[in-house]
């Protein structure tokens, strides 16, 4: 297996060391991110209690994480027989939803290309084969995690301001289908238009979400 040292990927302290694909106990894929030379004895050990760990995986799809000073791992279970499991070493201020989303990313992918070929032939090293794909599902991962989504939150507004971001439909947190106006901000308009969740058009917030002061989006997100 490969274990030439990439570029790190990172977004606001966000870090990831190593990504792990194990099948059965077995490493089919490692990729390194950056040096962990003094933190490998640690790796290797949580590697090889991966086993015990998944007994208290109770249900595939779970994410579970363990602290390692200096770093966390997190595991997840996305098959039973034979059983893989999806794993990185993080940063440990690497947050629970990035994780979810790196790692649930990186179990499409191999999902999507081994589900059934790995029933038949087994896998021996994807490390070469999937070493773009992976990559790729851990990058999007951390920027599906760091990405502006609450308009009233002026970090949040100052980020997709820089990035010139523009948010996927149905992702603000105040877009609500139940209402006339479909928004929590402004409940009690009835209006043509559907904003239809978009937070942030190219850095930009809707009128509603402007006026409102930092710090109510709870007492919104209530009524």
């Amino acid at each position: 297996m490969s274990h030439k040292v990439d570029a790190d990927p990172e977004e606001k302290g966000m870090r990831i060391h190593n990504v792990y694909i194990i099948v059965d106990g077995v490493v089919v894929f490692h990729r390194m991110y950056g040096s962990i030379e003094k933190d490998s004895a640690l790796v290797s050990s949580f590697l090889g209690a991966m086993a015990s760990l998944s007994r208290d995986i109770s249900e595939r799809g779970t994410l579970k994480s363990i602290e390692m000073p200096p770093m966390k791992i997190g595991a997840m279970q996305i098959m039973d027989s034979p059983q893989v499991l999806i794993a990185a070493a993080t940063s440990q201020d690497f947050s629970e939803l990035a994780m979810n989303k790196v790692l649930g990313n990186i179990a499409e992918v191999f999902l999507n290309r081994y589900a059934d070929k790995i029933l038949t032939v087994g896998v021996r090293d994807l490390t070469g084969v999937l070493k773009n794909d992976v990559h790729n599902a851990v990058v999007t991962g951390i920027k599906e995690a760091s990405a502006p989504t609450d308009p009233c939150v002026r970090k949040h507004r100052i980020r997709a301001l820089l990035k010139n971001h523009t948010s996927p439909k149905y992702s603000c947190p105040h877009y609500d289908l139940k209402l006339s106006s479909k928004c929590k901000l402004d409940p009690n308009t009835v209006r043509v238009s559907d904003c239809e969740g978009i937070a942030f058009c190219k850095g930009l917030a809707c009128n509603y979400a402007s006026m409102v002061e930092e710090g109510i989006e709870e007492q919104i997100q209530g009524t």
